[in-house]
C-alpha cells in the first residue's frame, strides 16, 4: 500500500496526474488539464490565473486542443462528449453530445485543422 500525503498547496499542482499542456502564445499563457479541472497559468510569472473546475460535468478529460486564434478550448472526455469553452472565462460555447451519433467510448485525441476550421 502505498503511503500519499494531501498537497499542501493546490494552487502549484493537482492530484492527479497531468493530462495535457498547451501553450497559447496569444495570452501568454499555459493550460494545464488533470481529472475534470482546467488551469490556466501566467507564463512570465508562473502564477495560477484562472481554473475550471468540471468542465465535461462527472466524466474526467480525455483529450484538449485549442482553435487556431487560441480562443476557444476544445475538450473530450472519457464517455464520448466533446465540448467547446471560452479560453478567458470557462463558459461553455458548444457541446457535441448526439447520443445516436456520439462516440461510445473515450476521446482519446483532439485536432484541429486550421485550414478547415474543423475538429
Amino acid at each position: 500500500q502505498f503511503e500519499y500525503e494531501k498537497l499542501e498547496n493546490p494552487e502549484l499542482t493537482d492530484d492527479l496526474p497531468l493530462l495535457c499542456g498547451l501553450f497559447n502564445s496569444t495570452t501568454m499563457t499555459l493550460l494545464s488539464a488533470s481529472g475534470r479541472d482546467i488551469k490556466i497559468w501566467d507564463a512570465r510569472k508562473g502564477t495560477l490565473m484562472n481554473r475550471f473546475r468540471g468542465l465535461a460535468g462527472e466524466a474526467e478529460l480525455s483529450a484538449v486542443c485549442l482553435d487556431d486564434r487560441e480562443r476557444k478550448i476544445i475538450v473530450g472526455d472519457h464517455s464520448g462528449g466533446i465540448h467547446v469553452f471560452d479560453y478567458m472565462n470557462g463558459s461553455l460555447m458548444k457541446q457535441f453530445a448526439y447520443p445516436e451519433t456520439a462516440h461510445q467510448s473515450e476521446v482519446s485525441c483532439l485536432v484541429y485543422i486550421p485550414a478547415y476550421k474543423i475538429v
